[in-house]
């Protein structure tokens, strides 16, 4: 599958420096590497994944988290969540 390949080739990229650059990764547009925070490998693997369940059906409900999931990657992550269970908010007032 693509995004083995693409990770396989991110930790070929990575060998012992342990440095890590976002434009080592194919399929990274240019809006990620702009507005993501990639401090750490793991980062790159949460994108990675969360691209590979895009590309899949997905249920709304797994869109939505997924969804969520994407806006964690962000410098201020903190706003989309805060958004996110203000709606949860507002659907289960009562």
């Amino acid at each position: 599958m693509k995004i083995r390949k693409s990770l396989r080739m991110y930790h070929a990229t990575l060998g012992c420096s342990g440095m890590h650059d976002v434009n080592s990764i194919p399929d990274i547009t240019k809006y990620e590497k702009n507005n993501y925070v990639f401090n750490e490998p793991r980062d790159y693997k949460i994108l990675i994944k969360i691209k590979e369940l895009e590309r899949k059906k997905l249920t709304k409900s797994d869109k939505e988290i997924v969804k969520l999931i994407r806006t964690q990657l962000k410098d201020d992550w903190r706003a989309d969540l805060i958004n996110y269970l203000n709606k949860l908010s507002t659907k289960y007032k009562k």
